[in-house]
């Protein structure tokens, strides 16, 4: 019988994991009531537990749901399970409370919020840690502003060492405190203090996971906090970056150059989580686009919109942390991406607002080219090509200097990519 994990766990994605827990549900099943075959069952379930305990938490996080458990396990049919089964989904479910998998919060974590005693137990349960621990995140965040509410980022940094010793879930919780952070001036700090922690916990796979995890939970929407979440990702993709000292609200596009720098271990996992996870990431992309186009031409929706220079920020966060990645999502993407940013014919170009974003439309298509140089294969030089025979088009748009030298830039930007793409295939 094969078992749940030999030691091919790197190898192997969650869908071969789900054929392994059918093989053996179906030999629970078919066991017989006898002691000796209850004997066996019980010694397979032991076994089990076992190797989900010492399972990477990688792969305990990609069962979103307990009914999903009940799917890999019983195959298409939602049939009737027994004991044995039972224990089987326990098994994984305990297991995906142990990896972090978060739930809808009962309470939420505005930093302006006054706390009890139940709240604290309601966010306990809410992250699997006793009421104590709750309450000494809480108390050490709260003493990171002062009386007028104002973030001080030298106080975060004094309780670092504190936070960092709760470091299974100080960060989930700081993300949610993050998240409910209304003021600019104290989410930019507070934002960029996050990564002094993820430093001192030294453990950024984890971290990843919950930035993920929130990213992709609705694909099909669109909130402010995903952008913060991906420029995170971005830094804690690099072993090194400079920006860590500085308070910065966007990646800079020279990240894009770095040949080394990055942590191979967390690219590798993020790579295989974005390829794993199906249409995920591209529908995630494909909302995002969507809301755009509904910015840029507010007539075509009667939707609230947000505002274009956030969801082109956000989609240019987007694109760097995918030529960071790389792997099948990230190409397929930034090659759609391409088609879309590169020809003056698409309906980007043509909307209602899309005359006072030539400019910014235009840096955007020079972050892409520059990311794609990362990517791109010998058969892609033809996109590269096309866009910068579309040239003239892109000028004849505006006489001023200034833009002009921008679209000149873009096209020399083309040359770089299509140099970076030959070195890597010479």
């Amino acid at each position: 019988m094969k078992s749940i994990y030999g030691r091919d766990h790197i190898a192997i994605d969650p869908q071969v994991l789900g054929k392994r827990l059918r093989l053996i549900t179906h030999l629970l099943t078919h066991v017989q009531k006898s002691a000796i075959d209850q004997n066996v069952a019980a010694e397979v379930i032991k076994r089990i537990r076992d190797r989900m305990d010492r399972a990477p938490g990688i792969f305990q996080d990609d069962f979103a749901t307990r009914d999903e458990a009940l799917t890999l396990c019983s195959g298409s049919t939602r049939t009737t399970v027994g004991r044995d089964n039972k224990n089987l989904l326990k098994i994984i479910g305990d297991s995906r409370n142990r990896s972090g998998t978060r739930k809808i919060r009962l309470i939420q974590l505005s930093p302006e919020k006054d706390f009890t005693d139940l709240d604290f137990a309601a966010i306990a349960e809410d992250f699997g840690i006793s009421a104590r621990d709750a309450q000494e995140i809480i108390r050490l965040f709260q003493s990171c502003f002062n009386d007028r509410g104002s973030f001080l980022k030298t106080a975060f940094e004094k309780n670092v060492p504190r936070f960092a010793r709760h470091e299974k879930k100080v960060f989930e919780i700081l993300w949610e405190f993050l998240k409910a952070t209304p003021q600019r001036n104290n989410r930019l700090p507070f934002l960029n203090s996050l990564q002094l922690l993820v430093a001192e916990t030294k453990k950024p796979i984890q971290v990843i996971k919950v930035l993920l995890a929130d990213f992709t939970r609705n694909p099909e929407g669109v909130y402010y906090p995903d952008r913060n979440a991906v420029m995170l990702l971005n830094q804690f993709l690099r072993a090194y970056n400079k920006e860590a000292v500085m308070d910065i609200e966007i990646t800079p596009e020279e990240v894009l150059q770095v040949k080394g720098g990055l942590e191979e271990r967390v690219v590798n996992y993020v790579a295989w989580k974005v390829d794993g996870g199906q249409k995920t990431f591209p529908n995630k992309i494909a909302a995002i686009r969507k809301r755009l186009v509904e910015a840029m031409g507010p007539d075509l929706s009667e939707a609230q919109l947000l505002p274009i220079r956030f969801l082109l920020a956000l989609e240019r966060e987007v694109h760097i942390f995918l030529a960071l990645v790389g792997g099948r999502t990230a190409v397929e993407v930034m090659r759609s991406a391409l088609n879309v940013y590169g020809n003056p014919a698409s309906q980007i170009y043509h909307l209602k607002e899309s005359p006072g974003q030539r400019e910014t439309l235009l840096l955007h298509l020079a972050a892409l080219i520059r990311g794609f140089g990362r990517l791109g294969c010998e058969s892609d030089m033809f996109l590269l090509d096309e866009i910068k025979m579309r040239r003239d088009q892109f000028v004849g748009w505006h006489p001023d200097m200034r833009y002009q030298a921008l679209v000149r830039r873009v096209m020399d930007l083309i040359d770089e990519s299509r140099a970076a793409i030959s070195s890597r295939i010479e």
